[in-house]
């Protein structure tokens, strides 16, 4: 879940949490939900970079375009069974590998989605010592799939200060909740509480 406008309360957001959910983009980071059994997993900071040409690119950037591609993709960021496979048809959405050659082992990645006149930009991994090199060529990797846009994201630590060495500019804070959900038991009882 998330929430869309600053002036969201812990109860407007308690009322429409689904029974299960475990976690909570807290989009303004102003939401105390820790008496209600979260936990926060990290701040971060919006971030925004405008559209512009930049540089070559330091690392061979080509988009994701099969299952198979997308297997190896998500073993190099570590999120397998996460991103489904749907996505890689999905012409609002590219899942970019960056390589140090042509043909060599995915090294850095990242995910661009048009949303209107932006581009957001998440899931970027990369190993030392290319994350700066990564952060450094988004925008022109954004800009190949969707031209003229400003990028949007949020990062944390290392990448976010990457992200602010290469143009990006930070905004606002947003802080992300997670709580851990029970799994319903077989021999809890209709009507009984837990």
């Amino acid at each position: 879940m998330l929430t869309l406008r600053p002036g969201a309360s812990v109860a407007d957001v308690l009322t429409r949490l689904p029974p299960n959910a475990e976690s909570i983009k807290d989009s303004f980071a102003c939401l105390d939900l820790a008496p209600e059994g979260f936990d926060v997993l990290f701040e971060a900071h919006w971030i925004l970079h405008p559209a512009s040409r930049s540089a070559s690119p330091a690392l061979v950037w080509t988009p994701v375009n099969s299952a198979g591609e997308l297997d190896d993709w998500t073993r190099a960021a570590g999120l397998e069974g996460i991103i489904r496979a749907e996505l890689v048809g999905e012409p609002t959405i590219r899942i970019f590998a960056g390589r140090h050659s042509d043909h060599g082992p995915i090294v850095a990645g990242a995910i661009a989605n048009e949303t209107g006149r932006v581009v957001g930009v998440s899931n970027v991994f990369s190993g030392q010592p290319d994350a700066k090199a990564v952060w450094r060529d988004l925008p022109r990797i954004a800009a190949m799939a969707f031209p003229r846009r400003a990028i949007v994201g949020y990062e944390h630590g290392g990448d976010l200060a990457h992200a602010i060495q290469n143009g990006f500019s930070p905004l606002q804070p947003l802080r992300i909740w997670y709580r851990e959900t029970r799994p319903e038991s077989p021999l809890t009882l209709r009507g009984t509480k837990r």
